[in-house]
């Protein structure tokens, strides 16, 4: 199941609605029958993935290699504002306090912050301007553990899964 729903079936906004088709590796599987076999667990571990993964997507603004903008405090502006939409418009922020060591949790309100410090102190008369690689440099960390904080969340779910299966 896991390569049918990998590839795809998340749209625009991050969702999966009940009953529509989603695009795997292989096959399009009908979410419909992708949730029937599921216990509340293994629904939880999918829309976690699915939420996890829309979230990995809106911090490409902070990539090491490859960014095709440069990063300044309109740019810092928008990616808060996106995340801050992620977390309560999309109930995002949600699945962020489900580990007990909220270690997403914790990193995305350090990103949250040095967002909103480069905001602050840059001042809207700078806003388009290019800020010191220094000053990206804090963010893309930022957001790298982040990124890091969500994959080792979803790591210790699926493993607890598997010991839960094969007790």
């Amino acid at each position: 199941m896991a390569d049918s729903i990998r590839s795809g079936g998340v749209d625009a906004d991050g969702e999966v609605m009940v009953g529509e088709d989603i695009v795997g590796r292989d096959k399009i599987v009908s979410t419909t029958n992708v949730y029937a076999g599921l216990t509340i667990g293994d629904m939880f571990r999918l829309r976690l993935v699915l939420t996890y993964e829309h979230l990995w997507g809106l911090l490409e603004p902070l990539a090491k290699y490859g960014r095709t903008e440069p990063f300044t405090a309109e740019a810092a502006r928008v990616l808060s504002e996106r995340l801050r939409n992620w977390y309560f418009d999309e109930a995002g922020g949600l699945y962020l306090y489900f580990s007990p060591e909220h270690a997403a949790r914790d990193t995305y309100m350090l990103l949250q912050d040095s967002l909103q410090q480069i905001v602050d102190e840059t001042g809207p008369e700078l806003a388009q301007a290019v800020l010191p690689q220094s000053t990206f440099e804090l963010a893309r960390q930022r957001g790298s553990e982040l990124r890091h904080a969500m994959a080792e969340e979803i790591r210790s779910y699926m493993q607890a899964a598997q010991s839960a299966s094969s007790a």
